[in-house]
């Protein structure tokens, strides 16, 4: 990954998410991204020159001044773009990075390479606000639901069902190694936390910086 002083112009940019990958490749006038890893440049290229615009859009040439909108959060690890694609079609993409200084750098630097002028504005508090209470409210709604269905199984053998039993062998163990007031416990200081980082947010709200 760059550091925040430094945009690697001449290396393939790895992004992993999970078990997943993201190659980015920033060049002069444009930049290209894939869902694959790669050890070589060239292979890259022939990737992306094959494939731009093609399928499920994985992989893709982006040239800077097709490019409409550059946003990034200056307490978020995303950073997201829109442009037009051969057809004039108005695509997305959003890359998650490993710190919040390397999505801000890159950000930025993609931003510079487009004709598009830079704004700063604070996010909306309220609306961030409810956003990150959903949050505690999911971790609630599955506590209750574990503390509700300690010996639940589905019946059958097909794919959803045998998922189903994966999911609820794993509630049987949080009771045999937790018990009910464990995960009851857990549930809510794991809430608890997630309410006081949405109000801490909302009392501090972030600055919200856009290329349009």
């Amino acid at each position: 990954m760059p550091s925040k002083n430094q945009i690697m112009t001449d290396e393939i940019i790895l992004i992993k998410n999970d078990n997943a990958y993201t190659s980015l490749k920033l060049n002069e006038a444009n930049l290209w991204f894939s869902s694959d890893k790669y050890d070589s440049l060239d292979k890259m290229e022939e990737v992306v020159n094959a494939r731009d615009g093609k399928g499920l859009g994985y992989h893709g040439i982006i040239p800077y001044d097709r490019i409409t909108e550059v946003k990034m959060n200056e307490k978020s690890e995303k950073m997201s773009i829109k442009y037009k694609n051969k057809k004039d079609k108005v695509k997305s993409q959003m890359w998650i990075f490993d710190n919040v200084a390397t999505a801000l750098n890159l950000g930025d630097y993609i931003g510079n390479q487009t004709p598009l002028s830079r704004s700063v504005e604070t996010e909306n508090s309220t609306t961030t606000l409810l956003k990150n209470l959903l949050w505690p409210l999911g971790v609630i709604a599955f506590t209750a639901f574990v503390v509700m269905n300690p010996d639940f199984e589905t019946s059958g053998n097909s794919r959803s069902a045998r998922k189903s039993n994966f999911v609820f062998m794993i509630i049987r163990m949080l009771h045999e190694t937790l018990g009910t007031v464990g995960i009851i416990a857990i549930g809510g200081i794991l809430s608890l936390l997630l309410i006081m980082s949405a109000v801490k947010r909302y009392k501090s709200p972030a600055q919200e910086i856009t290329f349009q």
